[in-house]
């Protein structure tokens, strides 16, 4: 008696459906390749170089990584060449930046908001 469904009874996926799938990740990396594109264009005719700054500038190098590595995956038959193994093990190194640089932006603000503000109400 299984609540849900068995593992074996899994939804199959369409040609079309495929197709409407790859075009909408496309879509998605190529916009996100350009706002991070835009992020660092700025930083660097900014010149901004304060911590913050230096954070989202590598936050948004390591999202431009894994975008262009999310283009070349698109269409890319699943066969045992070297070069998927190249990709899927980029892909497994590649994932993981983004979520450290996005947890170190958080415990920057986190330090220099909270932390400070509890520092200076204890003064006064």
């Amino acid at each position: 008696t299984y609540r849900h469904a068995p593992p074996q009874a899994a939804m199959k996926v369409s040609e079309s459906q495929a197709r409407i799938l790859e075009v909408l990740v496309v879509t998605f990396a190529v916009v996100s390749l350009f706002g991070s594109s835009f992020i660092i264009f700025c930083n660097v005719v900014l010149k901004r170089r304060g911590k913050y700054f230096q954070l989202i500038f590598w936050l948004s190098f390591s999202d431009i990584l894994w975008e262009i590595l999310t283009l070349v995956v698109v269409g890319m038959p699943p066969d045992n060449t070297t070069r998927c193994q190249t990709v899927g093990a980029l892909v497994t190194l590649l994932s993981l930046p983004p979520i450290l640089w996005t947890t170190c932006i958080s415990a920057h603000l986190y330090i220099t908001i909270f932390v400070r503000k509890l520092k200076t109400d204890r003064v006064f």
